[in-house]
C-alpha cells in the first residue's frame, strides 16, 4: 500500500494535524490559523520531505508573480516555526541547513480517513482489470471523442481571446554597484545603454549591456556625469548630457561596441540638468528637456538640429516627462494642470499648441514609453510599483505590480522585454532601546534594531498599552496603514482616503480607535473593533496636527485663521467644537494623566499649561519650527524632533529638573518634516524613520 499525499486533505505532521483548506494546524484539540503563505510553504516542504530545499527554489515556487527578496522568505519561515512551536536551535520540524536551505525533518502521514480512502482507491484500481476487451475499447473510443471536442473548444477560446503580454519575473542585469538609471534599448534590440554610478562614487559613467552576451561594459570615462543617453534612429550615435562643475551640455558621439566612446561634440549648453530627457526625432533632430526651476521641477522643451547646432525652445510645454513614438509622429507629455498631472499627446511638428488631453490622474512620479504600434503607452509609477498599458482610447490595463519601486521603463523594439530601474532605496522604521540612559547614534547599525524593513515603511507609532503599533507601508503595492500586533502584521483598508494620502495618525488612549489626518485636510476616526470610519465635521481649511484628548472623547487640533494658529476641541459625544483660548498654539499634546497640555507656539518655545487652573509656564524659549506636530508627552515631560543639517535630533524636556537634552541623533540625507518618530509607553525605546542605502539596479522584465 502506498500513501499519496493530497494537499487538499488533512495530514499529520508530527504532533500537528494540518488542514490546508482552512489554513489551520491543530494539536491537543486547539487549532491555530496560519497565514496562507505559511501554509503554502509548509505544503511545499512536505512535498519535498527529507530533501534540502534551497531558498531559490522556495522563492521560485511561492512568489512566482511577485518580486520579493530573501528577507520575506526568512520572515515566512519564522512565522511557520512559531505556529508549529518549533525551536530554531533544537528543531523538530524545520531545520536550517547553513548556506543550503531548509529541510522538513518531521514525520508526515495521512489521517486515518485518508488512509482508508487511499486503500479503497488502490483496490478499485486493481478491480478495474476485470473489464472486458469490448468495454475497454468502447471506453477508449468515447474518451478519444471527448478529447477531440474539448481540444476544439480550447482552440476556439484561445483563438478569440485577446492575449496581451504577460510578464512574470525580473532579470537583474546590474547588481550592488550603486545607482543605475536612464536605460534605453538600441534600435535593433541587441543592447541597452544606461548611466551607472562610477566606481569612485564621483559621478555617472555611460554603460552598455549586451543581451546576447549577457555582460555589461563601461562605455565612458569622461570627467563629470554622463546622463540620459539616447540612441540615434540608425543606432550609430548616442546623445547624452554631460554635467561638470555645475555646467551641463548636450553632446553627440559615435558608438562602436565594445569600444569606449569619445566625448563627442557639444551641441548646446543646458541648465543644472539631472532629470532631463533626450529623444531623437530623426537622424538630424533632437528633442530634449531641461530643468526649469521657475516651474517647480517641470522642464522646458527644446529642439536642436545636430548638423547646424541650431536650438529653439518649444514654447507652451513644460513636461515632467515626455516620450516620442517609434514612428516619430507623436509626443506624449506629462504636464501639470492645476493640481492634477495629465498625459497629453502632441503631433510631432508642434506647429499647433493644441494638444489631445489623453489621461489624467497620474502622479508626478509617473514615467512613460511607447509601444511599437504607436498606439499604446507603458506607464510606470515608481512609488506604487505599477506598470500599466494605456491605449489612445484611454483604456487602462494593469500589466504588472510588485513591492519594488519601478521607474524609467523602456521597451525592446518587439515589445517583449521591458527595461526598468528597480530602486532598492530602503525607508525603514528603526528602534533603539532605553534612550534616556544610553544615547545611541542611529548611523551605527549595531546600535539599532530593525523593526520593519524591505519596504517603504514610515510613521511608526506605538499603542498606549505597548502591545500594538501602526505604520504606513507600500508592501501591497500601495501605501496602506499596517497594524503590528504580537509580532503579526496586517493591513487596514482605508477606502475613504480616495485620491488623498494619509498625513498623520494617532492611537486613541483606549487603543481600539485610530485618529487619521489626510492631506486634503479631513480628519477621520477609524475603529478596529468593527472596521468602520467616521469623519469629523470640522471643515478642512487650515487644520493641522489633530490629537486625542486623554479621555478619548475629544480631539484637539490647531486651526489657522486671521488671528493666527489657535487650539480647538471637538467633542465626539456632543459633535460640537469650541475654541481653546491659546493664541499662537501651533500644535499640542496631552500628558497621560490629562493634567497638562504641552504646546508649541509661534511665540517661540515650549509651554506647559495646567488644564485645571489655566496657568501657563514657558519651559523652553527656543525650539526650531521643524518640531511642530512632533510632540510626544509623558508625565515627566515631552519628546520632540528637530531638523539639523545632516539629519535630525530627538530631544527630551524633563519637567522634574527642567532640563532639556538630546537623546538621539539620526543621521540621514533626506529630512521629511512630519512626525516620523515615536517613544514607547515605558520610555525604554524610540522608533524613528530613516532613508538609507540609495541604490538602483537595471532589470529586464521578460514576457
Amino acid at each position: 500500500m502506498s500513501v499519496i499525499l493530497d494537499k487538499n486533505k488533512e495530514f499529520q505532521l508530527g504532533q500537528w494535524l494540518v488542514t490546508p483548506l482552512q489554513n489551520s494546524v491543530t494539536k491537543g484539540g486547539e487549532s491555530k490559523i496560519i497565514e496562507p503563505q505559511c501554509m503554502a510553504l509548509l505544503i511545499f516542504l512536505v512535498e519535498k520531505q527529507g530533501q534540502v530545499v534551497s531558498r531559490e527554489q522556495l522563492l521560485e515556487a511561492l512568489w512566482q508573480d511577485v518580486v520579493v527578496n530573501e528577507n520575506t522568505l526568512t520572515k515566512t519561515v519564522a512565522m511557520l516555526r512559531n505556529a508549529l512551536e518549533d525551536d530554531r536551535k533544537q528543531p523538530k520540524y524545520i531545520i536550517t541547513r547553513f548556506k543550503k536551505g531548509y529541510q522538513l525533518i518531521a514525520e508526515v502521514s495521512l489521517s486515518k480517513t485518508d488512509v482508508n480512502q487511499s486503500i479503497h482507491s488502490t483496490f478499485r484500481k486493481k478491480s478495474s482489470k476485470s473489464y472486458t476487451f469490448i468495454s475497454r475499447s468502447l471506453f477508449l473510443k468515447s474518451g478519444l471523442l471527448l478529447l477531440i471536442v474539448l481540444a476544439f473548444f480550447i482552440w476556439l477560446f484561445e483563438s478569440t481571446r485577446d492575449i496581451g503580454p504577460s510578464f512574470k519575473r525580473f532579470t537583474p542585469i546590474t547588481s550592488s554597484r550603486g545607482i543605475e538609471r536612464d536605460p534605453k534599448f538600441s534600435p535593433d534590440g541587441l543592447f541597452v545603454v544606461y548611466s551607472e554610478g562610477s566606481e569612485d562614487n564621483s559621478g555617472f559613467d555611460l554603460a552598455i549591456y549586451s543581451l546576447s552576451e549577457k555582460i555589461s561594459l563601461t562605455l565612458s570615462r569622461i570627467n563629470g556625469d554622463e546622463l540620459a543617453p539616447a540612441w540615434s534612429p540608425d543606432g550609430k550615435r548616442l546623445a547624452y548630457f554631460n554635467k561638470k562643475d555645475g555646467k551641463c551640455g548636450l553632446y553627440v558621439t559615435y558608438i562602436n561596441y565594445p569600444n569606449m566612446i569619445e566625448q563627442g561634440e557639444m551641441l548646446v549648453t543646458c541648465g543644472n540638468n539631472n532629470e532631463g530627457q533626450i529623444h531623437w526625432l530623426d537622424d538630424d533632430l533632437i528633442l530634449f528637456s531641461d530643468r526649469n526651476i521657475n516651474t517647480m521641477g517641470q522642464h522646458k522643451l527644446y529642439r536642436v538640429k545636430v548638423s547646424t547646432k541650431y536650438v529653439k525652445e518649444v514654447e507652451g510645454h513644460y513636461p515632467f516627462e515626455f516620450a516620442v513614438s517609434p514612428n516619430r509622429q507623436r509626443v506624449a507629455l506629462l504636464e501639470q494642470s492645476s493640481d492634477s498631472f495629465n498625459l497629453e499627446v502632441n503631433q510631432f511638428s508642434f506647429k499647433s499648441k493644441k494638444t489631445l488631453p489623453w489621461l489624467s490622474g497620474l502622479s508626478r512620479f509617473s514615467d512613460v514609453t511607447w509601444f511599437s504600434d504607436n498606439q499604446r503607452l507603458l506607464i510606470s509609477d515608481i512609488y506604487q510599483g505599477k506598470l500599466d498599458i494605456v491605449d489612445m482610447a484611454g483604456d487602462r490595463q494593469s500589466l504588472f505590480q510588485s513591492n519594488a519601486m519601478l521607474g524609467q521603463p523602456t521597451l525592446s523594439p518587439d515589445d517583449k522585454i521591458i527595461g526598468l530601474v528597480q530602486s532598492t532605496m530602503q525607508a525603514n522604521v528603526y528602534e533603539t532601546g532605553n534612550p534616556l540612559f544610553q544615547i545611541k547614534d542611529a548611523s551605527e547599525k549595531e546600535n539599532t534594531l530593525l523593526v520593519a524593513s524591505n519596504y517603504h515603511d514610515y510613521m511608526h507609532e506605538y499603542s498606549h498599552d505597548g502591545q500594538k503599533s501602526g505604520f504606513i507601508s507600500n508592501r501591497n503595492g500601495q501605501h496602506q496603514l499596517w497594524i503590528q500586533d504580537s509580532g503579526e502584521e496586517h493591513s487596514i483598508e482605508l477606502g475613504f482616503i480616495g485620491d488623498s494620502e494619509l498625513l498623520d495618525f494617532h492611537w486613541s488612549p483606549d487603543d481600539y480607535r485610530i485618529l487619521i489626518m489626510l492631506t486634503n485636510g479631513q480628519i477621520w476616526i477609524y475603529s478596529l473593533d468593527d472596521d468602520s470610519a467616521s469623519r469629523l465635521n470640522v471643515g478642512h481649511n487650515q487644520i493641522f496636527y489633530p490629537i486625542w484628548d486623554n479621555n478619548s472623547n475629544a480631539v484637539l487640533f490647531s486651526r489657522f485663521d486671521d488671528m493666527g494658529p489657535q487650539l480647538w476641541e471637538f467633542d465626539l459625544v456632543k459633535k460640537t467644537q469650541r475654541k481653546i483660548n491659546q493664541v499662537g498654539a501651533v500644535s499640542a499634546t496631552v500628558s497621560p494623566d490629562g493634567r497638562y497640555l504641552y504646546v508649541l507656539k509661534t511665540v517661540p518655545g515650549l509651554w506647559q499649561i495646567n488644564r485645571k487652573t489655566g496657568e501657563e509656564l514657558q519651559l523652553l524659549d527656543k525650539i526650531d519650527t521643524s518640531a511642530w506636530g512632533s510632540l510626544v508627552a509623558f508625565n515627566d515631560g515631552v519628546y520632540w524632533r528637530e531638523d539639523i543639517k545632516s539629519g535630525y535630533l530627538i530631544r527630551h524636556f524633563d519637567t522634574n529638573n527642567h532640563q532639556a537634552a538630546t537623546v538621539l541623533t539620526v543621521s540621514q540625507t533626506t529630512n521629511i518634516n512630519m512626525r516620523y518618530f515615536d517613544v514607547s509607553s515605558d520610555q525604554q525605546s524610540i522608533s524613528f524613520y530613516r532613508m538609507f542605502d540609495y541604490e538602483s539596479d537595471l532589470v529586464l522584465l521578460r514576457e
